[in-house]
């Protein structure tokens, strides 16, 4: 399997499970109806990051410009997450774990950005 589409696969699942458990620990090892309004955008991307790989290993036409897309979104929203992270630390508000939270951070923006350049590749090229 591409390396893009191994990803896709990898993260959809893990950006959800990483996002709940970083916020179910940050609220005290509670679940709350907040918990799930606040990872939304999380599920969301893993749910097209999941539905992007099943359509790339069943060759769908669509599949080269819709991962482009969701790795775009993904590729986006873990910027915004890394840049908060990092601001947050500047301030000041360091929470538990914050230097392997943001090493994490970085480690999925970087396979994001890997995955997006090479899905877009791919997509031009056909």
């Amino acid at each position: 399997m591409r390396f893009e589409v191994t990803a896709a696969f990898l993260l959809g699942g893990l950006i959800p499970l990483l996002a709940t458990c970083v916020d179910f620990c940050r609220q005290g090892y509670t679940f709350s109806g907040a918990l799930f309004r606040s990872d939304f955008a999380d599920y969301v991307a893993g749910a097209l990051l999941l539905f992007t790989g099943w359509a790339a290993v069943r060759a769908r036409s669509f599949a080269p410009v819709l991962l482009v897309l969701a790795w775009a979104y993904v590729t986006s929203m873990m910027f915004g997450s890394s840049w908060g992270q990092i601001d947050d630390t500047l301030r000041g508000e360091v929470e538990p774990y914050n230097t392997a939270i943001t090493l994490i951070k970085f480690a999925l923006l970087a396979t994001c950005v890997a995955s997006l350049i090479v899905s877009f590749r791919r997509a031009t090229h056909k």
